[in-house]
């Protein structure tokens, strides 16, 4: 995951594993960024601070979580997770905890979210 100006200068790489994290989001505030990686054997979301440190593990199981999306009022984010071979929509605060599944859906791979 990298940062730049505007322009395209200043670019500054803040993650550690550039083949294996992606779907970086802001947050609301822009003070973090939250992204999925594989760096684990599996997809896992991860937040960082917009300069590149206290990088935090958010969610630790052995199915894949993927495609963060901060919402802005209440201060959440949603990703989906095939915790059971279908991926299904979760949410959680954005220290990793209160982890709430929102759908329950056998046959869809919803993966694309935005609040």
């Amino acid at each position: 995951i990298y940062v730049m100006d505007a322009d395209g200068t200043n670019q500054t790489n803040l993650t550690t594993n550039p083949a294996n994290d992606s779907e970086a989001e802001w947050s609301p505030d822009g003070s973090r960024i939250a992204f999925q990686t594989g760096r684990d054997t599996n997809d896992e979301i991860y937040v960082i601070n917009a300069d590149g440190r206290n990088e935090k593990r958010l969610t630790e199981n052995r199915s894949d979580d993927r495609f963060p999306s901060w919402s802005g009022p209440v201060n959440r984010i949603a990703f989906m997770s095939d915790v059971d071979g279908d991926f299904d929509l979760f949410t959680m605060a954005p220290d990793g905890s209160d982890q709430r599944r929102v759908t329950f859906d056998d046959d869809s791979d919803v993966v694309d979210l935005d609040w």
